[in-house]
């Protein structure tokens, strides 16, 4: 990988992950991965939507609450107070 092919990758999961903290103010307290795709308006890669989650969990912005299995998504809850509700 070229040192602007890694600059262009940085850029655009720093531009998901902007885009994934934005798509939480109007999802539920308790979400999946399909919530969020809905509030964004399109589907992300899912590896880039994993890794935006990853980065969520270690910021303490939302917390797993029930895994996933098979066809059943991981339900997350949101922990951070400064993520806003849509209803709130």
């Amino acid at each position: 990988m070229t040192h602007d092919e890694y600059e262009q990758r940085t850029r655009r999961l720093e531009e998901e992950l902007r885009a994934g903290q934005t798509a939480l103010a109007t999802v539920p307290e308790i979400f999946d991965r399909n919530d969020v795709c809905r509030a964004l308006g399109y589907e992300p890669d899912r590896g880039s939507l994993y890794r935006t989650f990853q980065e969520l969990k270690a910021e303490n912005v939302i917390a797993i609450r029930q895994n996933g299995s098979g066809k059943w998504p991981t339900h997350y809850r949101k922990t951070s107070p400064s993520v806003a509700t849509a209803d709130g």
